[in-house]
């Protein structure tokens, strides 16, 4: 008679001990978990997911660690300089010009404000004429 009270009873504390155990393990692991990769790049006004790039990843990771409000970007294109110092980005809703050697957002622009955009210095640089 002892037992058919007792088993269940002891049933029951291991399911809360095992249990307990679980989300203590969940938590201990959930804060050792790492990216096996850099998150991905969104690209155009659609936010289109494209087939990853590491190049690109590398990029977001940039922007991001210098302005976290950057993590929404949807890239349209960018260009490096040839020595890989500096980058050109045109996403969706902005221009920017960033330094990969400082960590520095160097200009960012909406592009509505852009009124034209002049070719300087044969092609190697651009004049942003704004809207006043």
């Amino acid at each position: 008679l002892t037992g058919c009270i007792a088993q269940p009873l002891i049933g029951c504390l291991d399911l809360t001990r095992h249990t307990a155990e679980g989300f203590r393990n969940a938590s201990i692991t959930g804060d050792e978990r790492h990216r096996v990769r850099l998150p991905r790049m969104l690209y155009g006004a659609e936010r289109v997911i494209r087939p990853y790039s590491q190049q690109d990843a590398e990029l977001k990771a940039l922007l991001v660690s210098i302005d976290p409000s950057l993590n929404t970007l949807a890239l349209v294109d960018c260009v490096w300089d040839p020595a890989g110092v500096s980058v050109a980005v045109v996403s969706d809703s902005l221009f920017l010009h960033i330094s990969r050697s400082q960590r520095k957002l160097l200009l960012k622009v909406q592009l509505r404000d852009i009124a034209e955009i002049e070719p300087r210095e044969l092609g190697q640089a651009v004049a942003l004429n704004l809207h006043h």
